[in-house]
């Protein structure tokens, strides 16, 4: 399995981190708490997408991979458009 596809995983998990910890969020916190928690979780996320993104890609695995990545940075990695990992 080549590293694009390993890092794939690991964003597919910070992904779901993230969707668990967001969705977790109790109905009475404040916008304020709210965003400093989405902004918190989605960090390790964001980091891998950035770096799946920088690297090149050799083959279909590969350029899923980083179609998944941009996906995330795109904000559509949920929507069904990303391929499930």
């Amino acid at each position: 399995m080549s590293e694009l596809a390993n890092l794939a995983g690991l964003l597919h998990q910070a992904a779901t981190y993230a969707r668990v910890k967001i969705d977790a969020i109790p109905a009475d916190a404040s916008l304020e708490e709210e965003c400093a928690i989405i902004e918190a979780v989605i960090i390790p996320a964001e980091a891998i997408a950035e770096l799946i993104v920088t690297l090149p890609a050799q083959g279909r695995h590969d350029f899923e991979a980083k179609a998944r990545a941009q996906s995330w940075l795109d904000g559509r990695y949920w929507t069904g458009l990303a391929p499930a990992a």
